[in-house]
């Protein structure tokens, strides 16, 4: 017969059964038993079960306790609020229990009937409407510290009425409806730098100021290829070069006014900004523009076109409506048309000699043929002649006509898109001497 084995103790025998469970046991487990007749297993149990049952019933407590807790501080902190809070007196008004007296009106007059309640109503003035105007209130002006204050009669202050914003007014006679025409956004106020309306056209525009040696050559591809042309002239450029500023208006070219010194005007070139410089004001601009004008009516013998450029491309509403004010419209140029003659540095990428500079405008004029397009050149520039652009000017203006381009000037363009009449500036003028031999 097979003898049973303890399952704690696979290799024990077993000895006897616990009395609650059945389950065998050997001697060790009998040995380890805190009770004679049960297994360690159902002694556990019975152990555990009055633990957890002693720790809900805590839980369970302190929860109550809580709560009572908290109902308790709510009715005692009512209680005490209402107890605190003063009672409330009411003031008794009166009742009047006399019939309503109808009272009948006095021109000029309030009448109210006689009670203490209405004492304190402000009594209305009789209005005399044949006397003058009542004078103004005293105010007092204290006339220093140390003395007292003295009664001093002053009129009240009016409020300030604003003042409607009114245009520079014109002493040169402008282009005005070109400059109504080009006012819809106030940044491009009293500027062109391109001609809506005008498609496949394109404008000639050359700077002067301190250099002069491409302006024959320059002149005679004009003349040859007979494209006239808008010249902005410095006045330094016009006293130091009077032979050539002659040669430029006997050619029949239009020339704008490019202030006298070339000054700058915005703070552009520090911080990218058109914002006017603090020494530049109208009075400043005026003196530019003026002085320019005339050295030049005293070479030429008559005015200037009414149009300018401002130096470096450096302008504003402000700056241009100043100009505006002396009869002149700002003339840019279009965007991306800069020849970049003046551009010294030959390792730059803006550096284009002669026929990467016509190859480039023409792509740019075939990818945007229209409005028509303002170009700006310069009559000198300290770049060595084999790379000035005059030698690729005449193939540009070629093969511009191939593609349907005209050449034309600003106040052509003007007269025939806008219906402005241009003042005409060209008059008897001295004859142009004859140039110097180099």
């Amino acid at each position: 017969m097979q003898t049973s084995r303890c399952k704690t103790h696979p290799t024990m025998p077993t000895h006897r059964s616990c009395s609650r469970c059945g389950r065998a046991l050997c001697r060790l487990c009998v040995q380890g038993m805190s009770r004679a007749s049960e297994c360690s297993n159902c002694a556990h149990a019975q152990t555990d079960a009055p633990s957890e049952a002693r720790a809900i019933w805590i839980v369970q407590a302190q929860m109550g306790l809580l709560a009572v807790l908290t109902l308790a501080f709510f009715v005692w902190s009512l209680t005490w609020r209402t107890a605190a809070r003063p009672a409330i007196q009411r003031p008794t008004v009166p009742v009047d229990t006399a019939p309503f007296q109808p009272v009948a009106p006095v021109l000029g007059q309030v009448q109210l009937p006689s009670s203490p309640d209405l004492d304190l109503l402000p009594v209305v003035p009789e209005i005399d409407t044949t006397s003058k105007p009542a004078e103004p209130e005293p105010i007092f002006e204290p006339s220093s510290l140390d003395k007292a204050e003295k009664l001093v009669v002053a009129p009240r202050p009016k409020s300030p009425i604003p003042t409607p914003v009114k245009e520079p007014k014109v002493t040169r006679k402008p282009l005005d409806l070109a400059a109504r025409f080009h006012t819809g956004n106030r940044l491009y106020r009293y500027n062109i730098d391109e001609i809506p309306g005008a498609d496949k056209t394109i404008v000639l525009t050359f700077d002067g100021d301190q250099m002069a040696n491409c302006v024959y050559q320059l002149l005679a591809i004009l003349e040859e290829k007979k494209v006239r042309a808008n010249i902005f002239l410095t006045g330094y450029f016009v006293q130091t070069f009077p032979q050539e500023t002659l040669a430029i208006v006997q050619a029949g070219h239009e020339v704008g006014n490019h202030t006298y010194g070339h000054p700058r005007l915005t703070s552009y070139e520090q911080t990218r900004t058109q914002k006017t410089l603090e020494n530049v004001d109208a009075a400043f601009l005026n003196d530019e523009l003026t002085r320019t004008e005339t050295v030049y009516e005293q070479l030429v013998g008559h005015s200037l076109s009414p149009f300018w450029r401002a130096p470096y491309g450096e302008h504003n509403a402000q700056i241009r409506s100043w100009a505006y004010a002396q009869g002149y419209l700002h003339v840019g140029w279009s965007s991306g048309y800069d020849s970049m003659d003046w551009f010294t540095n030959q390792q730059s990428k803006y550096y284009w000699r002669p026929e990467a500079l016509r190859l480039r405008l023409l792509n740019k004029l075939d990818n945007n043929p229209e409005p028509g397009k303002i170009l700006l050149f310069h009559l000198g520039s300290k770049r060595p002649d084999a790379d000035q652009p005059y030698h690729m000017l005449a193939q540009f203006i070629d093969d511009s006509r191939q593609r349907g381009f005209s050449f034309t000037t600003i106040a052509e363009l003007l007269d025939g898109n806008l219906g402005v009449t241009v003042p005409s500036t060209q008059a008897q003028m001295p004859p142009v001497p004859a140039r110097k031999s180099h």
